[in-house]
């Protein structure tokens, strides 16, 4: 008698494969921002509502701020950047934003999120461009900041997806995310079930149509990793984490045409908007 194929028992994961995709509260109708307005929360496409599973958060009210309340700043005192509120008493949030991003981070992983949408510019969420003030008004403030909650969380774990509203709104930048948000969770499935190097080298071969197609020399990169491996070197888990961290770096890297293509797609989106008024 021919050996029986071993039973893959479904993991829930792979039952429902809606992957999670945590985002900003304020930017699926939570009111939460400082000042209790709402936020136009139009950034949801359909493709994306229907694709992913919304896990809705926001770090100041989470760390305790009421809603309303002052706004927070990032402040550079002596080179090191605070999180403070703008109100006289200028209350220094750092210690707390830091020990909640650590804790919350470590959840987000816990429950497996396959990317993430942060509130553009905001202190704690901005992924780029977020003011940094200078101590005592000396110095220009710098449009170079990154919000606490989002520096923490991508130091952390630089292998999730992350993007803000603004570049969701761009057709290349939201597909690209979605691409990468569903490449994350093809990894946490073949994680739930144990890495092996076969199954490294079978997740490069299910993704590699699409690494390639938004990077290929990120592809090529990838293949020499894999080509390159030894078990002396580490484990097939280790391997795993190289790789999907190698991956999601490589593929968001946009090609140029793709951008110009955005830059076009906009501009002519700019002059129907003028001519319709």
């Amino acid at each position: 008698m021919s050996p029986k194929t071993p039973i893959h028992i479904l993991t829930l994961r792979e039952i429902n494969m809606q992957p999670r995709v945590a985002v900003s509260a304020c930017l699926v109708g939570h009111q939460v921002r400082h000042d209790g307005r709402m936020v136009d929360a139009e950034l949801l496409f359909p493709e994306l509502n229907s694709s992913v599973e919304i896990i809705p958060f926001c770090p100041e009210v989470e760390i305790g701020l009421g809603t309303p309340r002052p706004a927070t700043r990032l402040v550079n005192r002596n080179g090191n950047t605070r999180l403070e509120c703008t109100s006289e008493s200028n209350r220094d949030l750092t210690q707390e934003m830091v020990k909640f991003a650590q804790l919350k981070s470590d959840f987000f992983i816990s429950i497996q999120v396959s990317g993430i949408i942060f509130k553009q510019s905001s202190t704690s969420c901005g992924i780029d461009h977020v003011v940094v003030h200078q101590t005592d008004g000396v110095g220009k403030s710098q449009l170079n900041g990154q919000g606490m909650f989002t520096k923490i969380f991508t130091t952390l774990y630089p292998y999730i997806p992350v993007i803000d509203e603004g570049k969701l709104k761009k057709s290349s930048q939201r597909k690209n995310f979605l691409s990468r948000v569903k490449m994350m969770q093809k990894w946490w499935v073949m994680y739930d079930r144990g890495w092996t190097l076969d199954r490294v080298r079978t997740f490069h071969g299910e993704n590699g149509m699409l690494i390639h197609h938004w990077n290929p020399d990120g592809f090529r990169k990838l293949k020499v990793l894999l080509d390159d491996y030894t078990e002396d070197e580490y484990n097939a888990e280790t391997l795993a984490f190289n790789y999907i961290t190698m991956a999601q770096k490589e593929i968001s890297i946009l090609p140029s045409t793709i951008i110009m293509e955005d830059m076009i797609s906009n501009s002519i989106s700019q002059k129907r908007d003028l001519i319709a008024e």
